[in-house]
């Protein structure tokens, strides 16, 4: 996939991530601040990179808060995300499950079918 695609599907990505937490912070519950889309799931795994339920909306200084204090902050991803989806998360983002090759059209589709 090329470069412009990925910053495509990461835009389209984040947007929808927003939406799915109402232009709300998921920690702080802000609304004023600046808002973000986390990956729960580093975005370099790509087999979660664009899922959806590995997103999570928030402000500019919590997902600071969340980048810098990883360990800290992930009991509270897995007390809001349940402890079956971290774990499905987890494997899924492992490098022995990303086999599948990524095209820009079936992303967008994806995640198009998914804004229902």
């Amino acid at each position: 996939m090329k470069r412009s695609e990925i910053k495509k599907l990461d835009k389209i990505w984040s947007e929808k991530v927003k939406e799915i937490g109402n232009y709300r912070c998921l920690k702080c519950g802000t609304t004023d601040k600046k808002l973000e889309s986390a990956h729960i799931v580093g975005r370099g795994a790509y087999n979660t990179r664009w899922r959806l339920d590995n997103g999570l909306c928030l402000c500019f200084t919590c997902h600071q808060d969340y980048d810098q204090h990883r360990n800290h902050m992930e009991s509270w991803v897995r007390d809001w995300i349940g402890e079956e989806k971290w774990n499905e998360l987890q494997e899924a983002g492992r490098p022995c499950n990303a086999g599948k090759k990524y095209f820009y059209e079936d992303v967008k589709k994806e995640l198009d079918e998914n804004n229902d």
